[in-house]
C-alpha cells in the first residue's frame, strides 16, 4: 500500500528568497488572513524559538499571535 505523507510548506521554505515569495504569493490569494497563515509556517519552518528570540518575544506569546485564534500584530507581547 501506498503512503502519501502530509505536505508541509515549512519543510521547503530553504532561503530568503522563498521565504519572500511564500507570503507574497500568500497575502495575494488569500489577504491578511492568508499572511497570517503564511507567517506561522514561516516561523515553524525557522524554529519557534529562534523566531520569538528574534522577534523580542516569548515562545508562548509567537505560537498565540500565529496560532489559528491568533492576531499577530506588530506589538503582540
Amino acid at each position: 500500500m501506498l503512503e502519501i505523507s502530509e505536505f508541509n510548506a515549512a519543510d521547503y521554505l530553504e532561503d530568503a528568497e522563498d521565504v519572500t515569495a511564500f507570503l507574497n504569493a500568500a497575502y495575494e490569494q488569500g489577504g491578511t488572513a492568508g499572511l497570517s497563515r503564511a507567517l506561522a509556517t514561516v516561523a515553524r519552518s525557522q524554529g519557534m524559538t529562534e523566531v520569538a528570540e528574534r522577534a523580542g518575544v516569548n515562545r508562548v506569546t509567537l505560537y498565540k499571535a500565529l496560532g489559528d485564534q491568533g492576531n499577530p500584530y506588530f506589538d503582540t507581547g
